[in-house]
C-alpha cells in the first residue's frame, strides 16, 4: 500500500523538492499552498494521479476546517509542515506580518490535524535562526535559544520557536510521533530570484544584471550552504528513523559570504568588484551546524560540494532567463 503525505508549502522551493522525492518513492502526496512564495511551475511534471495541490491560506482561520477535511478524506501517514513566510527582506520590511502569519499557520494546521483525527507523524520545518548569534560553532541542538525582542529580524526566529513548542506539546498531548528539523541555509534550483530572495539567488541575479554588485555588510559573515537534494534526503531519512527530537539539517562546511559571491562571479564570467552596503541590523555573524546528532540517526552523509551546487543552481537560473525571454518574444 502506498503511503500518503500531506505537505504544506508544497509549491515552494524546499516543499516542491520534498514533494517530488516523496512521489519518486511511491507516496501519494497532498500539497497545500497559497502561492504567495510558492510557484505552480515548481510542480510541473508531477504525476496527477499521485499528487493534488489544494490552494489554501493557512494564516486564515478558515484553513483549520479545510485541513481537517483533508485529513479525514486522505488519512495521511505523515504531515510535513513547511508553509511559512521567510526571506531576509521580509524579516525587516514586514516583521509583524512574518511573526503573526507563521504562528497562525502552525496553529491552524495543528488545530486542523486534531479536528481531522490525525494519528501519524508530524515533521515541522524549523530554522537555524532559532539559535540567534550562537556562542558555539558548530552549533549543536542543545544550544540555547537566544532571541532579541528589540530586533525586528528575530520575529521570524520567534515564530519558529513558538512553532516548535506548539508542535511538540500538541503532538505529545495527541500521542503523535513528531520531529523538529532545524534547517540551515538550503539552496538550489527553484529558489525565488526576486528582491526577496535568499543570498545565493540574489547574488546570481545581481551578478547577471547591468548594475553595480552590492554586498550587505563586509561579507565576512559566514554561512553553511546545503544543496536542496541533500536537505530533502536528510529530511526523509529522519522522518523514517528519528522520532521526538530536534535535529539540525544541513551541511557543516562553513564559508564566507564574500567567497560565495566570488564563485558566482566566476560562473558568470564577470569581474568581481563589490560595493559594500551597511550591514543588516542584528545579522548573524556565523552559522554552521553540528551534524553529530544527524549522523547518529541516519549514518553517513554524502554532501554536494558547494562548487557543484552553485553550478547547478546557476545553470537553472540561466535556463529560466532563456525561457522568460522566449515567452516575451512569442507574446510580443
Amino acid at each position: 500500500m502506498a503511503r500518503t503525505a500531506l505537505v504544506t508549502g508544497a509549491a515552494g522551493f524546499i516543499g516542491s523538492h520534498l514533494c517530488e522525492e516523496l512521489l519518486h518513492r511511491g507516496n501519494i502526496v497532498i500539497g497545500v499552498d497559497n502561492l504567495f512564495r510558492g510557484n505552480r511551475n515548481n510542480l510541473n511534471g508531477f504525476d496527477d494521479s499521485a499528487f493534488r495541490l489544494h490552494l489554501m491560506d493557512l494564516a486564515d482561520s478558515s484553513s483549520t476546517s479545510e485541513i481537517a477535511e483533508l485529513v479525514e478524506a486522505n488519512r495521511p501517514d505523515q504531515v510535513f509542515h513547511y508553509g511559512a513566510i521567510n526571506g531576509t527582506q521580509y524579516f525587516y520590511e514586514q516583521p509583524l506580518r512574518v511573526l503573526k502569519a507563521n504562528i497562525d499557520m502552525t496553529t491552524n494546521v495543528l488545530d486542523g490535524l486534531v479536528q481531522g483525527g490525525f494519528s501519524g507523524k508530524l515533521i515541522y520545518a524549523s530554522s537555524s535562526e532559532v539559535y540567534g548569534n550562537p556562542s558555539e560553532i558548530p552549533t549543536p541542538e542543545s544550544h540555547p535559544v537566544v532571541l532579541r525582542p528589540e530586533m525586528d529580524r528575530d520575529g521570524y526566529a520567534l515564530s519558529k520557536v513558538v512553532g516548535e513548542m506548539k508542535v511538540r506539546l500538541t503532538a505529545t498531548e495527541q500521542d503523535w510521533d513528531w520531529l523538529l528539523l532545524r534547517i540551515f541555509n538550503c539552496y538550489g534550483p527553484r529558489m525565488d530570484y526576486s528582491e526577496h530572495a535568499h543570498v545565493i539567488p540574489e547574488f546570481i541575479r545581481k551578478a547577471n544584471a547591468d548594475t553595480e554588485f552590492t554586498v550587505v555588510g563586509d561579507g565576512h559573515q559566514t554561512r553553511s550552504f546545503c544543496y536542496v537534494t541533500n536537505t530533502v534526503w536528510q529530511t526523509l531519512q529522519c522522518a523514517e528513523v528519528a522520532n521526538k527530537d530536534a535535529i539540525n539539517i544541513g551541511n557543516d562546511t562553513e564559508v564566507e559570504i564574500l567567497e560565495v559571491a566570488k564563485r558566482i562571479h566566476d560562473l558568470a564570467g564577470k569581474t568581481f568588484s563589490p560595493v559594500h552596503l551597511p550591514a543588516w541590523p542584528g545579522d548573524r555573524k556565523r552559522r554552521c551546524p553540528s551534524l553529530k546528532k544527524l549522523r547518529e540517526w541516519v549514518g553517513e552523509l554524502r554532501l554536494v560540494d558547494l562548487n557543484e551546487g552553485l553550478e547547478k543552481t546557476y545553470q537553472h537560473f540561466i535556463e529560466q532567463q532563456l525561457e522568460q525571454q522566449q515567452i516575451k518574444r512569442v507574446s510580443g
